[in-house]
């Protein structure tokens, strides 16, 4: 994991430069556009109305090849960064609502 990152001496930056300390440990990164809703969330989308709520379980019963709770949670988090739904609540309260 990246701790610092110090630029000094290069491009417009001096010798005292500037420095970015305390960094937090990132997973990924990408881009909004580069992602797609996949054949799941698309089966999804096509079942559901603007504002309408469901659960997790709600998700995974709506397929017929049941899909594993880690792969209906990252189902989920895609969604949620695609502004396609909205999480409420935490927990076994958790819901999501359709945008």
């Amino acid at each position: 994991m990246i701790k610092k990152i110090v630029l000094k001496d290069i491009a417009s930056y001096d010798h005292d430069g500037v420095t970015f300390a305390d960094l937090q440990k990132v997973n990924f990164i990408y881009k909004k556009e580069d992602l797609k809703p996949n054949e799941r969330i698309r089966f999804f989308m096509s079942r559901r109305k603007t504002g309408e709520y469901f659960t997790k379980m709600e998700y995974v019963e709506a397929f017929e090849k049941k899909p594993s709770k880690g792969t209906a949670q990252n189902d989920l988090l895609l969604m949620l960064k695609l502004g396609l739904c909205e999480k409420e609540g935490d927990g076994p309260s958790t819901k999501y609502r359709w945008n």
